[in-house]
């Protein structure tokens, strides 16, 4: 059996604990993501991809050889198929699906995904070519959609006849919606042009933005201290024009009641005038009572 020739075999390597079913071929290539902001531990391998890859640190963690059944796909009796041994090399991308979740806990969204990682998703499947495993897609992606997605999950005999890139929300028998929002325009635009990318088209990266020389702070911790903030001064800013929208409302109560002390010759003209001045920040010094 194979593996990919730029995958770490030891870290989380799962085959012997759970070894499963052998594919002849490969037809499908089924993306995942996590849900999380580092590597997942699949329980100990029950839950576990083919192989898992870190976009932030470009790494690729493999758990079971590339023609040996992977375990992240529910195989339920009430299909024809099994979902996880049809000829599947199953990828779990460590990023977000949910937008609002990767917002909130400083994680990768599955949307922002640079160029540079699908270069390395697009070795991957073009390695796996050798196996049967077809650089093309053909089912329906909901590209940038930042939450539930529904309207796209195959049939169970539609799952078994299909060959290409796929995702876990077309998968029959499932649940999970992920991968969301991604951008399989991009996966293809890289499986295209074949090449290795050199990343000199990608945004600085949050560790270089973040200056860290600690060895203790990786990439990683960088980006996620950077969505932190990012997420801070998001709420700051909702904060702020919440505040001002209710200093407008008070500012209109006091204009509306300087009018009505004026019709009742409570106040004059002039210090209605300089109310409705100091209100709209052109106050004139010595009208304040």
């Amino acid at each position: 059996m194979t593996t990919l020739s730029k995958a770490n075999t030891t870290a989380q390597w799962y085959a012997n604990r759970y070894p499963g079913g052998t594919m002849s071929r490969l037809d499908k290539f089924l993306l995942h993501s996590t849900e999380t902001r580092s590597w997942p531990g699949y329980g100990g391998g029950a839950s576990a991809p083919t192989a898992t890859y870190h976009p932030l640190r470009r790494e690729i963690r493999q758990h079971f050889p590339n023609e040996m059944s992977a375990r992240a796909l529910r195989d339920p009796s009430g299909t024809a198929v099994r979902e996880n041994r049809d000829n599947v090399f199953q990828l779990e991308i460590i990023a977000y699906s949910d937008f609002n979740l990767a917002k909130r806990v400083g994680g990768l969204w599955i949307g922002d995904l640079t160029a540079s990682h699908f270069a390395d998703i697009a070795q991957m499947i073009l390695e796996l070519g050798k196996h049967g495993v077809p650089p093309t897609s053909s089912v329906k992606w909901k590209e940038g959609q930042k939450t539930y997605v529904s309207g796209v999950r195959l049939s169970g005999p539609a799952y078994d006849a299909y060959k290409g890139i796929l995702a876990h929300m077309h998968a029959s028998g499932n649940d999970h919606w992920d991968t969301g929002g991604l951008y399989c325009s991009k996966l293809k635009k890289a499986l295209e042009q074949g090449l290795p990318d050199t990343g000199e088209d990608d945004e600085v990266s949050a560790q270089e933005v973040w200056g860290y020389t600690n060895k203790s702070f990786g990439e990683e911790d960088a980006f996620a201290r950077l969505r932190r903030a990012e997420a801070s001064a998001g709420a700051a800013y909702e904060k702020a024009e919440k505040a001002n929208r209710q200093l407008e409302s008070v500012a209109a109560g006091l204009s509306a009641l300087s009018f009505a002390l004026k019709n009742n010759n409570l106040i004059t003209t002039e210090e209605q005038e300089a109310i409705n001045a100091e209100l709209s920040g052109q106050g004139k010094p010595g009208l304040s009572r």
